[in-house]
This record gives C-alpha cells, structure tokens and sequence, in this order.
C-alpha cells in the first residue's frame, strides 16, 4: 500500500497529530550500527518477549535486506531473497526459538507496507502481521529466554558490518524487549488485537507517533536529521547509533 509524503494520521487516542517522515536507504551506502552491545536503562538483559515494528517500502527484489540483525544473529528481522519478511530469535545456547516467514511479500510493487511482529516464549505466541493482516504464526515453542546479550553489535538496515543494506524507503522503525506481552491479533477478540495494531498505524495504513506502544529500546520516527546523527527518539532507553553514509 503506498501512501503520500506529509499525509497525517488521526489518533484514536486523542494525542496530538503526527506527520510520518519517510527516509530512503540507497542500498549501497546507508546503515546503523550500534558500536557495542544493547544499551540503557535498566540493563538490557534476555527475556520472553519481543516486539518488532518497521514501515518499509523496498526498492529492489530478489535479494536479502536486513532490517534488524545482532552480530551474532541470536535476533535477525530481514526482507528474503524471495521478497517474504522473516524474524528469526534464538536463545542463549544458539538454538532457534522461533523462525516465522511471511505469506505476502515486501516487494517493490507492495508499496509501504506495515512490519508487525510480537513474541512471547512463556505463551507460545509469535505472529507477524502485514498492516491487519496475519501472515505468519507460530504457537509452539520453547519456553526460553531470547538472547539479547551476547551480541557485541548491532546492525540497523543491514548488519552491523553493512551487509544485505536495505535498499528503499523506511518509517518508523521500533524494537522493544522484555516488556509485558502484546496479542496483535489471532488469540484475542478481534477487537482487541486490532486497538493494539493502532498503537503503530491507523485503519488506513498510516504510522502513528509510538506513543500508546510499550517502551522500546530502539525506536526511529524522526526526521533524516536525526537519522543521520544516530539519535534515537528520547522515549527509547537504548543508546545512539552510528550511521554509515546518509539518509534522505
């Protein structure tokens, strides 16, 4: 679904209303990486839980993109070769937990299309919506810890080391661990997962401001400015990243 530059999202829950702002990866050039292990306050340590939100419009098929990959890919968010969208978490043994693979596809005729993941190993939940709808699921899985810890660097739309950079547009782009678990959809009232997709975009497709989602510890809305500096938004209580080229 592919939506205009500067529309505004309403917000149901009566905040303020929010531009989206757009930034264009160029493929070749353009990633973040974090320069150490996961960062902030408290202490970032393994847990249940994972929640993972990115807008993405790619501009090239047939080939990786990395959106999110620990440098020891204990946690791994990347658009396939084949255009589908996989997550994959392991634990602290290495072994996998989850590996879930999209239905549909981020592909360069998609448009913007809206990433939506949420995890918890102590329900057996793990589902992936695109926009309002569920394109993957998986509800039986070990009951371990997702390794957040071990890695020494992360990487942001490509490894850390610039690997398989992503080559389009990217929104919003959010990442929080070890919070209460959020149900977006199948195993709740329809009501109910869809209030908890409108944390993260409207009815229509449109990202809101975060401000009603879980505390994140990587969250990106800002302008190419602040990209490009590295800043995250205040509310993330991760640390600054690097960027390796420049956003527009």
């Amino acid at each position: 679904m592919t939506f205009p530059l500067g529309i505004v999202a309403s917000q149901d829950s009566g905040s303020p209303a929010f531009t989206p702002n757009y930034v264009t990866f160029d493929g070749s050039s353009t990633y973040l990486d974090l320069g150490g292990a996961l960062s902030g306050t408290p202490t970032p340590a393994d847990g249940k839980t994972f929640l993972f939100y990115a807008n993405l419009e790619a501009d090239t098929d047939g080939v990786n993109l990395n959106v999110l990959l620990s440098s020891d890919s204990r946690v791994y968010a990347f658009r396939r070769s084949s255009n589908t969208f996989r997550v994959r978490l392991r634990d602290t043994a290495g072994g996998t937990l989850i590996q879930i693979t999209s239905s549909a596809t981020v592909a360069a005729a998609d448009g913007k299309v809206n990433v939506l993941v949420s995890v918890d190993t102590a329900t057996n939940y793990a589902e992936m919506y695109f926009d309002d709808t569920l394109v993957a699921s998986d509800y039986v899985i070990p009951a371990n810890d997702i390794d957040y810890t071990s890695s020494t660097d992360w990487g942001l739309f490509g490894s850390s080391t610039g690997v398989s950079k992503f080559s389009g547009v990217a929104g919003n782009c959010y990442v929080a661990i070890n919070q209460t678990k959020l149900d977006i959809g199948s195993t709740v009232s329809a009501a109910t997962g869809e209030a908890n997709r409108r944390l993260f975009y409207d009815a229509s497709g449109v990202p809101t401001d975060l401000s009603g989602a879980p505390t994140p510890i990587i969250q990106f809305t800002d302008v190419a400015s602040e990209w490009n500096s590295g800043t995250m938004d205040a509310v993330a209580t991760g640390g600054d990243w690097n960027m390796n080229g420049s956003v527009t």
